[in-house]
This record gives C-alpha cells, sequence and structure tokens, in this order.
C-alpha cells in the first residue's frame, strides 16, 4: 500500500503486516514513523525497483 499519511500507530501497522499489507512510503516521510515501523517501511523507489523485470544483459 502506497499511503502519504506521516506516520500510523504501532497498532495499525499490525494490522496492516497481519493482512499481508507492504507499506510503500516516500523516503522523505519515513522520518516521521516510529522507530519500530521504519525498518520495515518500502521507499517507492525499492518497491518499483523490487516489482522491474530483471534487464536481462540489455542496455
Amino acid at each position: 500500500m502506497l499511503t502519504l499519511q506521516e506516520g500510523i500507530t504501532e497498532r495499525q501497522f499490525a494490522e496492516m503486516t497481519k493482512s499481508g499489507i507492504r507499506l510503500v512510503v516516500p523516503a522523505p516521510l519515513h522520518r516521521k514513523f516510529l522507530a519500530p515501523i521504519r525498518a520495515h517501511l518500502s521507499t517507492v523507489r525499492d518497491f518499483i525497483a523490487s516489482r522491474a523485470p530483471a534487464n536481462n544483459g540489455q542496455s
């Protein structure tokens, strides 16, 4: 789930995680989240990179 919301509670995060939701947040907003949650956030760049097809040696 991509969000621009500046921070969520640990309870909200636990519910999302339990439901299999991965939280994607722009890197500048990571600091708005509690430290225990921050470690589990993905940046938009990381999320896109994880979904991009392999380059297969082509440029």
